[in-house]
């Protein structure tokens, strides 16, 4: 590793640098695949995962660049596709994350991926139908994927169809019973359901659940307004 040995024989110190340099391109996953682009530009693989470190470094626009690089070599690669829809996603270029996550899809049309991303676009702008569509895709080709299973039921939810809301979210708990979201979002369709009791169950297990202020603050302020209705129905 960069600097692991002290060395004490000035005959050796030029390996010791040579080796620490070396050692540094594998650093980390970006430095690795960064020297390996820069040894084989023509592997779309290299410039690829590069682009992939660097999203999860949230260096997006020099993520885009190694993106677009192995998209030039690979143009029928769908997860290079992907991955570029999910830089324009994180950028807040809504209409260029669609049109890359369509095209990884008409690359493959079984890219559970981009599916369930393109729906996670759709349904931050609001378009639920649309997202609703591409969420019941993904899951027709990966029935046991709780992430799209859980955003169904948010469609369903924002759509005012509580019943089925509740069917996917029901699954979603107990797939993942300490996902304390997960538990409030229960609470909420069984409330506009009008299933105040089972409301103030699921919303009591995501306030034990919460993992942050800023989540107890908000199941707590619905727990009150469930609470107020169920006395009120009670009076």
């Amino acid at each position: 590793m960069f600097g692991r040995l002290e060395r004490f024989l000035v005959l050796i110190a030029g390996y010791t640098f040579g080796s620490a340099r070396e050692n540094s391109h594998w650093a980390d996953p970006y430095s690795l695949w960064s020297q390996a682009a820069r040894v084989r530009p023509s592997c779309w693989q290299a410039h690829y995962n590069a682009g992939l470190a660097l999203i999860d470094m949230k260096r997006f626009p020099e993520a885009r660049e190694a993106l677009e690089r192995a998209s030039a070599v690979a143009p029928t690669e769908p997860w290079i596709f992907d991955a570029l829809g999910r830089v324009f996603a994180a950028t807040g270029d809504r209409q260029s994350a669609i049109a890359n996550f369509r095209r990884s899809i008409d690359l493959d049309p079984d890219m559970f991926e981009s599916l369930n991303n393109l729906g996670t676009v759709y349904f931050d702008s609001g378009n639920y139908q649309q997202a609703e569509a591409l969420f019941a895709s993904a899951l027709k080709l990966r029935p046991q994927a709780i992430a799209a299973r859980y955003n169904l039921g948010l469609c369903h939810s924002r759509e005012g169809r509580s019943a089925e809301s509740i069917g996917e979210l029901k699954t979603v708990v107990e797939a993942r019973p300490a996902d304390a979201l997960a538990h409030f979002e229960l609470g909420l369709a069984y409330e506009k359901a009008g299933q105040l009791a089972e409301a103030l169950t699921a919303l009591e297990r995501g306030l034990m659940l919460a993992s942050s202020q800023e989540m107890s603050k908000r199941i707590s302020e619905e727990l009150e307004h469930a609470r107020a209705l169920r006395s009120h129905s009670a009076n």
